[in-house]
């Protein structure tokens, strides 16, 4: 009866600790790879854009929950918070936004484009020379939301070169009597101003 009773106390014990080691799933799973997406993106300084992370075991099987650290290659051009919010500070790239997950990294390159201009507008309007001399116009680029951008490039042409010639300065020249339009074209956005040239003065 003894007997029995201790080899029943044995396999109950035996099975408890065969038991207890098939439930311990404690085991940290081996990050094989890192994917951010979109692989690369081009956002327009002042906006935004969302990067997701994929995190796969070595087995190819997706981890969820292992914590993500952001990084941005230049925070003059671009930052990133830690939820993979990318803000686009200022044109220029393409840099590197890297996501560290447990060792392993995975990265997006962002570039980030000026803002587009807008409006162009041509002062004075309109504007008068005399034959021989010289006068300055002014061209001013705007965005969509009426700020000024500088530093952009602008193309000024003259509808009468035998009237009036311009530089892409906007200086204007006076050749003959008679009036040319001078047309100033920037990002595909153009304004217009009329140039009467009249007779110098003694």
């Amino acid at each position: 009866m003894k007997n029995t009773l201790r080899r029943t106390l044995v396999l109950g014990l035996s099975a408890l600790f065969v038991a207890s080691c098939s439930d311990d799933t404690s085991s940290p799973q081996l990050i094989g790879s890192v994917v951010v997406s979109p692989l690369s993106a081009t956002v327009v300084a002042g906006n935004k854009q969302q990067l997701t992370v994929n995190v796969t075991d070595t087995d190819g099987n997706v981890i969820t929950g292992e914590p993500v650290v952001w990084t941005s290659g230049n925070t003059n051009i671009a930052t990133v918070s830690q939820t993979g919010e990318v803000t686009a500070v200022a044109a220029g790239g393409p840099i590197l936004i890297t996501a560290f997950v447990g060792g392993k990294t995975g990265h997006t390159a962002l570039t980030v484009l000026p803002v587009p201009v807008a409006t162009v507008t041509l002062t004075p309007n309109p504007a008068s020379v005399q034959v021989g001399r010289t006068t300055n116009l002014t061209v001013t680029t705007r965005d969509a939301n009426n700020n000024v951008l500088t530093g952009r490039t602008v193309t000024m042409t003259s509808s009468n070169a035998n009237v009036a010639t311009v530089t892409n300065a906007g200086v204007v020249t006076g050749v003959a009597v008679g009036s040319a339009t001078i047309t100033a074209t920037s990002e595909g956005r153009t304004a217009t101003t009329v140039v009467n040239v009249v007779a110098a003065t003694p």
